[in-house]
């Protein structure tokens, strides 16, 4: 709510001013209005002696004083004038008789201090503490402006309605409505006087001053700003500020029970989501019993029993949740985002939700299988966060119930794979467990990459999921060869993210379950193409041993010729390394494969080893060294006479500086055409001297 005009400065007090009257007693004598006191706060000598003048004494010295005062209206440094204090303190320091006689000298009624109150918006607020009704009276009668507001938008009868209770009364509220004051002025909030004295009827204000309003005519139905009520403000804070029976006065004196605020929120939305805190749940039976449209929904496309189920072990509760469902809610509108009753409370049964909850709306007949706009159920919800927001109660309360478990969402995920996935983290592996116990499919695959519970699990081993759910998927009868996107297997996510989210532990286990070793992906690749060629960052040079002695295929070929020993020669030059290359030659790959390019190892290895050494084993082993490759890039498929030797691609690999010119010489000293022109017409030589120059 908007600030009052609850005091005036406090720079200024009663010993004050009779010190400075008393230091300037000689002046003020003769009528000598031309000194200045000494006061920081600016105040002048007419507002000390309007602040203490109730005395006699000081009242007739400030009658003889006035006469002469050439400025009644001069304001301090808050803005603040004599009528202003005089008013302030007219039953107490100061008097009515002063503010007469203020206002008979001229003193303007209507100026504003710093904040915009007036002096009867002051009194007002004050009426029944330090000012008086009748000096609210006087001032009225003096031709005050009754609908002035404050900085914050505030008029006088807005100060006296809010405070009724307090420094105010209700007289004073009574006097400026049949002084004329408007009822319905908005503040800067969009507060009216109406809905002031609703939101505070057990507080500041009271009953009496919001049944005075309405009986003289008050708008029931003003929204402020955000767009509440009187009734929202009320219903929403009917245990706290306000009251039950302002509501009811409120409703039996017509106010819409369905009016929305600017969040889409009703009177009975309102009370349903506080009902624990601010408001009550008998708030909430009467706003029904008056007639309350139960299923009318929120911006965000919530219902009153949606928000109550969301919030029904913290600022809700489940009495609220029987109460709409008794009275008719509907138990299966959904949200914007395809959100149901039931789907908040299983989302949250462990926090602001519970358990009796999802409990309840199911008993009452809630749809277990409706989905969200993404494809997610309540089961999927509840299997997702079985480990945080929600409960592995709640996943058996749904299955017991006769939820679905193999709905797919809009990803294809069912509850198996949710919790599979995340059985480390938001879900467990007990919930898995309870899953499979039950009898969801296992082995169902995501209906647009396949993809299978055991392939997340697998592929999430060592980060959100873990080795024990792979175990336990394996042991009853998950599917180690289902081929998922790109027709890869879980053993093949296992085996190239090692460095990531699997393990090694993750790899070894589904090869010593059975995994096949020598399924091939979309592009032809084995699990051993993809551990060689990535051994030095998302695969390991362990795992490609354990592949190769498990008796991993070492010379199938993709779908373009490809060999693991290829991708581990061509790929040295960033994400393999010379070990796994020399593993798979010790290991009896075969170096005299071709690719589609007509590539051997050797190609590879000469353009990116670095190393003399390694180059001269591989030679020792009877490989082909005159073999000719094709160039890439050539818009011409050429015969093999016309593609790069090895000593093209050993001189293409040091001007790349992932060669060396040793290599090269030893190269030179083989049996190799040195006079061979590629497809370009260049030579070996033509690559050197552009390397060299």
């Amino acid at each position: 709510m908007s600030s009052y005009a609850t005091h005036v400065s406090y720079t200024v007090t009663s010993k004050n001013a009779m010190h400075l009257i008393s230091k300037h007693y000689k002046h003020i004598l003769n009528r000598d209005n031309k000194f200045e006191i000494d006061d920081e706060c600016g105040n002048t000598m007419l507002i000390m002696l309007a602040i203490i003048a109730r005395d006699k004494n000081m009242y007739k010295i400030l009658n003889k004083f006035i006469e002469s005062e050439e400025n009644l209206d001069a304001q301090n440094n808050i803005g603040d004038t004599a009528l202003i204090h005089a008013v302030y303190y007219s039953n107490t320091t100061s008097s009515i008789k002063t503010v007469k006689l203020l206002i008979k000298y001229g003193a303007n009624l209507n100026i504003k201090s710093n904040n915009g109150s007036t002096a009867l918006m002051y009194a007002s607020c004050n009426s029944g503490k330090t000012s008086s009704i009748e000096t609210v009276k006087l001032l009225i009668d003096s031709g005050a402006n009754l609908d002035l507001a404050s900085n914050a938008g505030n008029t006088a009868l807005m100060h006296a309605a809010y405070f009724s209770n307090t420094t105010s009364n209700i007289e004073t509220v009574k006097l400026l409505i049949d002084s004329g004051a408007n009822l319905d002025i908005q503040n800067n909030n969009g507060d009216t006087a109406l809905i002031n004295a609703a939101y505070y009827s057990n507080t500041t204000s009271s009953i009496e001053t919001v049944k005075l309003l309405i009986n003289s005519g008050a708008n029931l139905n003003i929204m402020t700003n955000t767009g509440d009520t009187a009734l929202m403000c009320s219903a929403c804070n009917s245990r706290k500020t306000s009251s039950i029976e302002t509501v009811k006065l409120l409703i039996d004196s017509g106010a819409d029970l369905n009016m929305k605020n600017k969040n889409g929120m009703t009177a009975l939305a309102s009370a349903c989501k506080n009902s624990n805190t601010t408001s009550s749940i008998e708030t909430v039976k009467l706003l029904i019993d008056s007639g309350a449209d139960l299923d009318i929904q929120n911006n965000e496309g919530e219902t009153a029993l949606a928000i109550a189920c969301k919030h029904s072990n913290t600022t809700s509760s489940i009495e609220t949740v029987k109460l709409l469902i008794d009275s008719g809610a509907n138990l299966d509108i959904k949200t914007s985002e395809g959100l149901t009753a039931l789907a908040f409370a299983c989302r949250n049964s462990k926090t602001t939700s519970s358990i009796e909850t999802v409990k309840l709306l199911i008993d009452s007949g809630a749809n277990l299988d409706i989905q969200n706009k993404d494809g997610n159920t309540a089961l999927g919800f509840s299997c997702d966060a079985s480990n945080t927001t929600s409960s592995l109660e709640t996943v058996k309360l749904l299955i017991d119930s006769g939820a679905n478990m193999d709905i797919q969402n809009k990803d294809g995920d069912t509850a198996l794979e949710l919790a599979s996935k995340c059985s480390n983290t938001t879900s467990s592996i007990e919930t898995v467990k309870l899953l499979i116990y039950s009898g969801v499919n296992i082995n169902l695959q995501k209906n647009y990459n396949g993809n299978t519970s055991l392939i997340y699990s697998v592929y999430n081993s060592n980060k959100k999921s873990s080795i024990e759910t792979v175990k336990l998927l394996i042991a009853h009868g998950a599917d180690l060869d289902a081929q998922g996107k790109s027709k890869y297997t879980a053993l093949m996510y296992a085996a190239t993210s090692l460095n990531n989210t699997s393990s090694f532990e993750t790899v070894k286990l589904l090869i010593d379950a059975g995994a096949n070793l020598d399924i091939q992906d979309n592009l032809g690749r084995t699990v051993l193409m993809h551990a060689s060629g990535n051994s030095n960052t998302t695969s390991s040079l362990e795992a490609v041993k354990l592949l190769i002695d498990s008796g991993a295929n070492l010379d199938i070929q993709d779908d373009q010729g490809w060999t693991a020993l290829m991708f581990a020669s061509y790929n040295l030059k960033s994400t393999s390394n010379i070990e796994t290359v020399k593993l798979l030659v010790d290991s009896g790959a075969n170096l005299n494969i071709k690719n589609n390019n007509n590539n051997i190892c050797l190609t590879y290895l000469v353009r990116y080893s670095n190393s003399l050494d390694f180059i001269k084993t591989i030679i020792s082993k009877n490989v082909n060294i005159n073999h000719l490759t094709k160039i890439n890039g050539c818009k011409k498929k050429y015969e093999d006479t016309h593609g790069n030797s090895l000593l093209h691609w050993c001189a293409i690999g040091i001007k790349e500086n992932t060669s060396n010119i040793s290599i090269l010489n030893f190269l030179e000293t083989l049996d190799i055409d040195k006079t061979l022109k590629n497809a370009a017409g260049k030579t070996y030589l033509d690559y050197l001297s552009l390397t060299t120059t």
